[in-house]
This record gives C-alpha cells, structure tokens and sequence, in this order.
C-alpha cells in the first residue's frame, strides 16, 4: 500500500525522472561538458531531478521536500531540485484552468468554491479571496497545497493555516485533528467570518479536510453522511463512500473519516458501505 491511491503518479514521476536523470549524466559524460547537446543535457538532469524527487515524495508521503513555510511561501532553493515537476504540475494546472475558463471543463459543475456547511466553502486554488451569496467574508484559511506557495491575497487574512499534503495523498489524522480543532474554535466565535478550506483543485485533501470540520463541529453525525453532505454541495469532490481499495491504496477516504471519527469518540458507521457508489473513480 502507498500514500496515493493512484499507481500512475506512484509508478511515473520517479521512473521518467530516474530514467531522464541517467540519460542526461550519461550523456553529459560521455559527449564533455563542450558539446553543443550540453544545455539540454543539464536541462534533462534538472527535469529528471525533479520528477525523481516528486516521486519520492509521493512515495514516501514526504510533503517536507518542498519546504512549504508555516508562512504559506516555498522558498526559491527548491526549484534547484523540484523545479522540473514543478514546472509541469503548475502548467498542466495552469492549462486545465485556461480550457476551464473558454468552457472546456473536464468535470461539470467544477466552480471555484461551494458552501458545503454554514461558513464553511470548500474549493480549489485561488489569487482572490473567493465569497459566496449568504456567507460572510473569508477571514480564516486552511490550505493543503504543498506544491504551491500561497497567493497573498489567501495568506493574508487573519488566520491562515498551511497544512501541506502531497496531491492525490491524504492528510495525516493528527494534521487532520489539529485542523478541525483550530477551525472549530474559529467557527465558534459569532463575531468571525467564513473559512476557506482549499487544495489545488478542491476535490480531494481539502475536500477530506472539510468532511472531518463537519465532523468536528457537529453538522453531520457520521461520517458517510458527511461524504453525502460535502458532495451534494460540491459533486466534484473524489471522496468516495466504498471500502474497496485501489490495489496499491493504503486507505480509503472513508476509512480515514472513520479512523478520525473513532479519535473523536465516535462509533464506527452502522450505515454499512454504499452500494450506489462507483469503484472506479478520479481524485
């Protein structure tokens, strides 16, 4: 079993890295430093380099190699080593975003933020603070990007949080009890505002995050009826409801609800798994 549930990005990263790093120093070696090929080969080392590192920290759920600040800022020294992947991961995210904007969504009904519980929105990355109709201005922040440094528009309301968590991983349960803590002490005082709770795209961390706050703050009872609740008011969250495993899952998103649920005195779910619920599904 692995952090990710998904065997592509397990398998990927680290052997396109592994196999561009190796092509590039043999390369570089066996041609000298004086070959006109020289740019590229210390270009296919730097790509290489960074897809190996990307690897390991989703192999080893590692969120620590990319030295995201409590500040919410990735200091520049990291695109010695992660810039390669990091210049693919914004990119593809960056192109996703502009086919999204011209109306090429790959997911209908993928807004920027929902309001999945009173003063609670759930969504995706952002240079704006994001609002909703019948919800109070954003004051509180939790991100889970590890692969973003924070826009200061998101870091610099009163309380912002950084938890980083590798995509497509899921957050540790004591990030996610101390989360749900800070966030429930926030939406008890009346006086506050809203909080935005966001990864890159909304559908998996944060999305895991938000249902364990419902948890926390008593909105839902169980955890399959937070997973229920959260995806009526964002359907494109990838919180899935089945106990069945990818062949190299570790947990399912309902196994850390439950596993969380069980830290805050609850009761397993009597309600059983879903049957309504796909198997195969897309974080």
């Amino acid at each position: 079993p692995m952090p990710s549930g998904h065997t592509f990005l397990n398998v990927v990263p680290a052997t396109a890295g592994a196999a561009a790093l190796c092509h590039g120093l043999y390369a570089l070696v066996s041609q000298g430093w004086h070959s006109p090929a020289q740019l590229a080969h210390v270009v296919e080392i730097w790509l290489g380099t960074g897809f190996v590192t990307a690897g390991a920290a989703l192999l080893f759920d590692a969120p620590r190699l990319y030295c995201k600040r409590a500040s919410g800022e990735i200091p520049p020294f990291v695109w010695v080593y992660l810039g390669g992947w990091l210049l693919v991961y914004r990119g593809s995210w960056l192109a996703k975003r502009a086919l999204a904007d011209r109306g090429l969504q790959l997911k209908a009904n993928d807004r920027l933020c929902d309001l999945v519980a009173e003063r609670v929105l759930l969504g995706r990355l952002t240079w704006s603070l994001p609002s909703v109709d019948g919800a109070p201005e954003v004051d509180m922040v939790v991100d889970l990007t590890c692969e973003w440094s924070a826009p200061e528009a998101l870091r610099s309301v009163p309380e912002y949080v950084a938890v980083p968590v590798v995509d497509t991983t899921r957050p540790r349960i004591d990030q996610l009890l101390h989360l749900s803590e800070l966030v429930c002490e926030h939406l008890r005082r009346p006086e506050a505002g809203s909080v935005y709770i966001h990864c890159a795209n909304g559908y998996g961390r944060s999305a895991v995050a938000a249902a364990v706050v419902l948890l926390a703050n008593g909105t839902c009872a169980t955890p399959l009826e937070t997973v229920r609740v959260i995806k009526a008011a964002r359907p494109v969250v990838s919180l899935n409801k089945s106990r069945r495993r990818w062949p190299c899952e570790a947990k399912t998103h309902i196994e850390v609800l439950q596993e969380v649920f069980r830290e805050m005195g609850g009761a397993d779910d009597d309600d059983g798994e879903d049957p309504t619920e796909p198997f195969f599904r897309f974080a």
